[in-house]
């Protein structure tokens, strides 16, 4: 037989899970009956006599014994198996002996092992399935994809119900997940052998982007330093350990600045991470010495910062959990290395790619740790590829998971995106899942990406539907540039740009509060700020463009997928610096706040004033108009055209045969609102009380949805579903925040009819107005604090309540058909305003004034518009001194 020479290892990340099925299977490793996220290793080695390098599956015993031998045993190892495949006798023997020897070391101190699972303390390697909101969203899915054998790192689970207990209950169970991850690892908390290290992510039950803290390297002390050393090297040990004193250091002072952006620890020599450690632990030993030696002490506190995190932002997260009260879980899971050189590396691997829709797509930097990429603190690399031989050599642990990408798809019912590790040390490459969810996908995207899947029988017509929202369909048929119209603008700077052959003009506000006065004016608006957070998401989705200086954390590239919002990132590498009020370039040219920008991604450059638009080539192409197309625009015409043929198909057989809910068919005809009507009202007589109870469990940001929705309805469903929502509201004692969010209030601060107001009676006026006081005052909150402090918000309406708040000015004129339609303003005394907001009595005295007092009878555009709002009722126009 050939000799072999070298050797590659491409494995999945081993855990427990697969540890006791080979010690229970007796080292029958069938991927079947292990399940379906399993696959075995592949060993891909050269010879003495060949060029070109040969491969051979192997058991997952076999890859353990090569990840923990030296190259020249594990070699022989290799040759072994080989003629083993081939019925050598002597050589099945010897593995025989070999494999006895090695797992009667290695493997017999997972046997009977007791780990603790109770309703606080879910391993990974649990059989059961437990409620969402008490092991959270990220949970849920790392147990679901553990017990289907995806190569999930060894986690135990702190559920929620354990955050209310007293301090020593909760130390004890956080104890006993340490020990199960001590056990299920091999490996022990403050170990000079073998040191425990993890990352601990603090989760709810909905999934929230870059929100929720995570502390990685957790239980590293000065003691497990030195054993880290001798583990993987100085240098590698200097990042674990750096990373470790950097958390601790800026949880004990939040006030100290931040290093800047390109100061990571992927760039630096031994000396200057030798020299920040010694800073960090300097300034760690002055504040709290245990910190440093006593990793249990340690855990307590990063659990303690986590828990004051949540308590300091209960409200915005309540914004996320549709106004339900949940609390965190905790997760504990064994750090992955992917620090230990430039063959190791985290990342985002998209099943489909997300601004494309074709082939796949890698986002990933070697040697950091993940959540650098997750953060935004770095611009990932991107990798576009259609086929997995194009990433073999670039990324051979990824390269191993790809079979399994069709199976997460089907999982989930949706194009997937996977948070990956990839540990990779003496040529042996190890690929662990972080975590999965639906991408979030342009337009063009979705809609390649769903009809494929759909044609190839992986989702439902329900599925397409939920899939490709209306905000997807607007990037591909709203109007773009007129191109020569951009000859006459300034170009200002170029930028990282999010949705791919778009482009907007919009006025640009360096604010939340002046960016959402703006939009309620209904200008066009662009939100620009240094760095955006996760709590801006809601800005994010009631603005049309977002410009950040900083690239943009991931949370951010989501959310603007999400609602179809234009966004340039980055621009800070260009030169681009913000001010109070206006932005400059490197050539000191100027925006100011309020001034027009228009956006180009077809050229990835930003441009000072406003262009005309035309409407987009693909609904021109898809009219049978001529155009001009290069050819591989014409492809790509080609292909969305058949792709939204297909879409409308399944569209018009969910219409016939009804088999969509009321959700879906509100997605189908959100861009057709007058094909909408019939079938909302239609469905509204049916599910009055479903539509009631839909309301008022909406949650902050889903406003202009619903309202466009509510004007959907006719003026005799508006009556019925305000007589039905009122007595809830008043039974339950629901208002304001708790009756759906301020939606009450939002909905009356449109112009309705005089018919609309006739047939309530005084009580029930007086409800619906104290609505749009409480309303107005959210309005103004948020305003005040701006979305980066919702939290804030969320604090005064629901701990201070709104009753301090005072309105300057109501807009009486929305409710001119309310004030021709009721006469008894007179008759309303203080008394009956008892149980309402203080500022309702401002509301009624205002609408107790004369019309002279409301339009100015003198001024032809004063008076014209109380003449317009009398024509359009049928009335005749009030005096001027008529209440």
């Amino acid at each position: 037989m050939e000799k072999i020479t070298n050797f590659k290892l491409r494995a999945f990340y081993p855990n427990y899970f697969y540890y006791n099925f080979l010690l229970n299977h007796q080292g029958d490793f069938t991927v079947h009956k292990i399940g379906e996220g399993y696959r075995n290793p592949v060993v891909e080695y050269d010879t003495n006599n060949t060029a070109q390098s040969k491969h051979i599956e192997i058991d997952f015993k076999d890859a353990i014994f090569l990840l923990n031998n030296p190259k020249q045993l594990s070699i022989n190892y290799i040759e072994l198996l080989i003629k083993a495949k081939i019925e050598d006798k002597k050589s099945i023997e010897e593995l025989k002996i070999i494999q006895t020897e090695f797992f009667l070391k290695k493997i017999n101190k997972f046997k009977n092992l007791q780990l603790t699972e109770n309703r606080y303390i879910i391993p990974s390697f649990s059989t059961n399935r437990y409620p969402i909101e008490h092991i959270s969203h990220k949970g849920a899915v790392l147990l679901m994809l553990s017990q289907k054998a995806y190569p999930v790192p060894d986690f135990c689970i702190i559920s929620a119900k354990a955050f209310k207990l007293n301090k020593e209950k909760k130390r004890k169970i956080i104890h006993q997940a340490i020990k199960n991850l001590e056990n299920m690892t091999g490996q022990q908390l403050g170990s000079q052998d073998t040191p425990l290290v993890f990352a601990m992510r603090c989760a709810m039950p909905v999934y929230i982007p870059g929100l929720m803290p995570t502390y990685l390297n957790v239980g590293v002390t000065q003691q497990t330093y030195v054993s880290l050393k001798n583990l993987y090297g100085y240098h590698v040990a200097g990042k674990i350990y750096l990373n470790n004193l950097r958390t601790i250091y800026y949880l004990l002072f939040p006030d100290k600045p931040k290093p800047a952006i390109s100061n990571r620890t992927q760039y630096f020599t031994l000396e200057q991470i030798n020299r920040k450690i010694n800073f960090f632990y300097e300034e760690i030993l002055n504040k709290d010495a245990a910190l440093l030696s006593d990793p249990y002490y340690q855990i307590d506190f990063f659990i303690r910062q986590a828990e004051l995190f949540y308590e300091k932002n209960e409200l915005l997260i309540n914004t996320f959990l549709k106004n339900k009260q949940a609390y965190p879980s905790f997760i504990l899971q064994k750090m992955v290395w992917t620090i230990r050189g430039q063959d190791s590396y985290p990342g985002v691997l998209y099943s489909r790619n997300s601004y494309t829709g074709e082939g796949m797509q890698i986002e990933s930097v070697r040697s950091i740790f993940g959540e650098e990429i997750m953060s935004g603190s770095l611009n990932a690399e991107n990798t576009d590829f259609n086929n997995a031989e194009e990433i073999k050599e670039k990324f051979p642990a990824v390269y191993h998971f790809l079979p399994k990408l069709k199976l997460l798809e089907k999982e989930i019912s949706s194009p997937a995106t996977i948070e990956f590790a990839a540990e990779t040390f003496e040529h042996k490459s190890l690929f662990a899942i972080l975590q999965l969810n639906s991408s979030e996908m342009s337009g063009r995207a979705i809609l390649l990406a769903a009809v494929q899947m759909y044609r190839e029988n992986q989702i439902t017509a329900n599925d397409v539907i939920k899939l490709i929202q209306s905000y997807h369909l607007k990037q591909i048929f709203s109007p773009t540039i007129d191109e020569k119209t951009l000859d006459y603008l300034k170009p200002f700077c170029r930028g990282f740009t999010v949705l791919p052959r778009s482009a907007i003009s919009v006025k640009i506000y360096f604010s939340a509060a002046k960016a959402l006065e703006a939009k309620q004016r209904g200008e066009t608006v662009g939100f620009c700020k240094d760095e955006f957070v996760p709590s801006d998401t809601v800005v994010m989705s009631e603005v049309d463009a977002i410009i950040s200086l900083n690239p943009a954390a991931i949370h951010v590239v989501t959310a603007c997928l999400r609602y179809g919002v234009q966004a340039f990132l980055n621009l800070e590498k260009y030169g681009i610096s913000l001010k109070s009020n206006y932005l400059s370039n490197k050539q000191n040219h100027t925006i100011k706040e309020g001034d027009w920008i228009t956006l180009n991604s077809n050229n990835k450059t930003i441009y000072h004033g406003k262009v005309k638009m035309r409407p987009a080539r693909l609904q021109q192409y898809i009219n049978g108009e001529q155009i001009k197309l290069d050819k591989e625009k014409e492809q790509t015409f080609i292909k969305l055209a058949d792709a939204y043929k297909t879409y409308q198909e399944i569209v018009e057989y969910l219409k016939k045969n009804k088999k969509a809910g009321f959700n879906e068919l509100i997605r189908i005809y959100r861009n057709e609102k007058e094909k909408a009507k019939p079938f909302i009202n239609n469905w509204f007589e049916d599910n009055k009380d479903e539509y009631v109870s839909q309301i008022l469990n909406c949650e902050l940001g889903s406003h202009q949805e619903q309202q466009a929705i509510f004007l959907l309805l006719d003026l005799k469903n508006k009556i019925t579903f305000f007589k039905k929502v009122i007595p809830v509201c008043i039974n339950k004692k629901l208002k304001g925040y708790t009756a759906g969010s301020f939606m009450l209030g939002r909905f009356l601060t449109l112009m309705l009819p005089v018919k609309f107001w006739k047939v309530f009676s005084e009580d029930e006026i007086l409800f619906m107005l104290n609505e749009t006081v409480l309303f107005e005052k959210y309005i103004h909150i948020l305003y005040e604090v701006g979305e980066r402090n919702l939290s804030k918000a969320r604090h005064k309406i629901l701990k201070s309540g709104l009753q301090n708040i005072k309105i300057q000015n109501f807009n009486l004129k929305n409710f001119t058909s309310l004030k021709l339609a009721f006469k008894d303003w007179d008759k309303i005394t203080e008394n009956k305003l008892a149980h309402y907001d203080s500022e309702l009595l401002i509301l009624i005295n205002g609408l107790n004034q004369t019309f002279g007092e409301l339009y100015d009878y003198t001024k032809p555009w004063s008076f014209s518009k109380l003449e317009s709002i009398c024509k359009d009722e049928g009335l005749p126009i009030p005096k001027e001194t008529d209440k």
